[in-house]
């Protein structure tokens, strides 16, 4: 048996199949590290593409009171604002 074993990577065929089986296990992990950096890439750039804008809606509609308070003229767009304690109610815990 292991004469037949050894018998078949001497042989072009074995050789060749062990070269495609490396070259193809070689491919996929070298193409799964592409994949993964070009996503974490679009996916951090998409995100502060989104803080960007939200930054400076926030820095466009807000005014600073006459009492020294920091407040926004008009209501955020977002809907996560909207929620309790958070930066566009003015509301804060007590």
């Amino acid at each position: 048996m292991t004469r037949t074993r050894g018998h078949f990577f001497r042989s072009l065929t074995g050789r060749l199949l062990l070269s495609a089986v490396l070259w193809s296990a070689a491919a996929l992990a070298v193409g799964g590290m592409l994949l993964s950096f070009a996503f974490r890439t679009y996916v951090l750039s998409d995100i502060d593409r989104k803080l960007e804008m939200q930054i400076d809606t926030m820095v466009g509609i807000s005014e600073i009171s006459p009492d020294g308070v920091l407040r926004f003229n008009q209501p955020l767009l977002d809907q996560r604002f909207a929620a309790p304690y958070s930066a566009g109610t003015g509301k804060s815990p007590k």
